[in-house]
């Protein structure tokens, strides 16, 4: 049996791809609130309900400005980030960790591979987060199915609006096992 540092050496998660009915993919995108507030717009939480548990969250970009404006917001909600800005980073950090995050929020194309490698080499090593999220530029039909196949719980197109990352971040706060 391999150990996780072991197992996670390996970039060769096999790509498995399975086709997604037009309806099923477009829901996992259609989550955009008219009128939302843009990435770079300063978030009001003022009167917000303190959180039973923060979120550990992986935050995976290596874009710095979406990096940054990704980080402000989860720690602005009162949650953890851990960044990362590449699929290497992102794994040792998992392994130095030993335990799994609540939340992945992942780019797809990333410097040394794609989110979709990434979760399932977090899968294979016991590491899966309770909820992954993907968050990327790539947003064809056949994109959102590896996004599905990969097993990411939802895929967003860039760029996301700050509103619907919030409900994203308050949706696992209360869902999240305790």
């Amino acid at each position: 049996m391999l150990k996780k540092s072991q197992m996670l050496k390996s970039t060769s998660c096999a790509n498995s791809v399975a086709g997604l009915g037009k309806e099923e993919a477009l829901l996992s995108v259609a989550l955009s609130p008219l009128g939302g507030t843009t990435m770079g717009a300063s978030l009001d939480v003022s009167g917000l309900p303190r959180l039973a548990r923060p979120l550990r969250v992986l935050l995976v970009e290596d874009d710095a400005s979406i990096r940054e404006g990704l980080n402000k917001l989860v720690n602005t909600l009162g949650h953890r980030a851990h960044i990362t800005q590449n699929v290497r980073e992102a794994l040792d950090l998992a392994v130095s960790e030993n335990e799994a995050f609540d939340l992945l929020l992942s780019d797809i194309s990333l410097p040394d591979g794609d989110g979709w490698e990434l979760l399932r080499c977090l899968s294979e090593a016991g590491l899966r987060p309770w909820r992954a999220i993907a968050i990327s530029g790539r947003c064809s039909m056949q994109d959102l199915a590896r996004s599905r196949e990969a097993g990411f719980d939802r895929h967003f197109c860039k760029p996301v609006e700050m509103a619907v990352l919030e409900a994203i971040l308050r949706e696992a706060t209360e869902e999240a096992p305790h």
